[in-house]
C-alpha cells in the first residue's frame, strides 16, 4: 500500500510512504518487525502509533533506521493497530496496520466444557473388549502451537472360572486338595467356604 503526500513546492519538499503489509499474525514471544519506508526531502522524520497513543521506545519496541518497527517478545497486549507517520516541510503522511497475537489459552479460574470424541471401531454391538484397554489422547493443535491431554482406559471383565475341582469320595484320614482358578480384570479374589463359613487362608 503505498500513500503519498504531494509536493507543496519543489523548496517546500516532498515525502512518499510505503507499507509492506497491512496485517501481521505472530505467535506469543515472537518477534515482528512492521514496515515502513518514507522518502522525501527533506528527509522525513518516522513515528509510530499503537491504538492512537504514540509509542516510546523501550527494551520490547525500537524503532529502526529504516523507519519499521521492531517488537521482540510479542505479548498479547501488543495486539492493536499500529500507524507509521511520516512527516516533513511537504506535511506528513500516515498508514496503519493490524497486528494480531496468537497465545495459547490459560484456562485457570474458568470452567470450561471441552467435547474430545475419539472413533473406534468396536467388533462386538459396539462393547467395549479388554484389548481396547489403554491410553487415549486428544490433540488440539493450532497456528499458536500443541496441547494434547491423555487418559487412561481401564476395561473391567466379571470374574470366570477357567478351573475347579470335580466330585472327589476319599476315605478317611486321606489329605484333601482342591484347586479352583479363575481370571479377570482386576484380577478376582478367590473366597472358599464350608457350609457358608468362609475358611481362612483358602
Amino acid at each position: 500500500l503505498y500513500l503519498s503526500a504531494l509536493p507543496l513546492s519543489s523548496s517546500e519538499g516532498w515525502q512518499n510512504t510505503a507499507i509492506a503489509n497491512s496485517e501481521y499474525v505472530v505467535p506469543v514471544d515472537q518477534s515482528v518487525t512492521l514496515q515502513c519506508e518514507a522518502e522525501g526531502y527533506p528527509g522525513p522524520e518516522i513515528s509510530w502509533h499503537k491504538d492512537g497513543e504514540q509509542i516510546t521506545e523501550s527494551i520490547r519496541r525500537r524503532i529502526l533506521s529504516t523507519g519499521a518497527l521492531q517488537i521482540v517478545f510479542v505479548q498479547p497486549g501488543d495486539a492493536g493497530r499500529y500507524t507509521c507517520i511520516a512527516a516533513n516541510l511537504a506535511g506528513s503522511s500516515s498508514s496503519s496496520m493490524e497486528l494480531a497475537v496468537l497465545s495459547k489459552w490459560d484456562c485457570m479460574g474458568t470452567m470450561l466444557v471441552v467435547f474430545c470424541r475419539i472413533y473406534h471401531i468396536y467388533h462386538q454391538h459396539a462393547f467395549f473388549q479388554p484389548e481396547d484397554a489403554g491410553s487415549y489422547t486428544c490433540v488440539a493443535n493450532n497456528a499458536a502451537g500443541e496441547d494434547t491431554h491423555t487418559v487412561t482406559l481401564i476395561v473391567h471383565v466379571l470374574p470366570a472360572f477357567t478351573e475347579l475341582p470335580g466330585d472327589i469320595a476319599l476315605t478317611k484320614g486321606e489329605q484333601l486338595r482342591l484347586t479352583c482358578k479363575a481370571t479377570g480384570i482386576p484380577v478376582p479374589k478367590i473366597t472358599w467356604t464350608f457350609n457358608n463359613n468362609i475358611i481362612p487362608g483358602g
